[in-house]
């Protein structure tokens, strides 16, 4: 994971403020991930593997509230 990090850190678009900068990372890493993830899973898998992964960013940036996911999963 350590190895991943510093990958993502080097291949990052370099940025002056950190928002930005920030912003291009955890873009990065998240891409990162996905692939090295996706190697080591069926095809068929990477098609949930992929909304969990967008479900989750959109979660934590608010997109998705807590009820809307919770009816999907579910019903109530």
């Amino acid at each position: 994971m350590k190895v991943l990090f510093n990958k993502a850190i080097d291949a990052s678009v370099k940025a002056d403020n950190h928002e930005d900068r920030l912003a291009n990372l955890i873009e990065t890493i998240t891409k990162l991930i996905f692939s090295n993830v996706s190697r080591g899973i069926y095809e068929k898998e990477k098609l949930i593997f992929s909304l969990l992964i967008c479900t989750s960013i959109d979660r934590n940036s608010g997109k998705i509230n807590p009820t809307s996911w919770n009816l999907l999963l579910r019903g109530t």
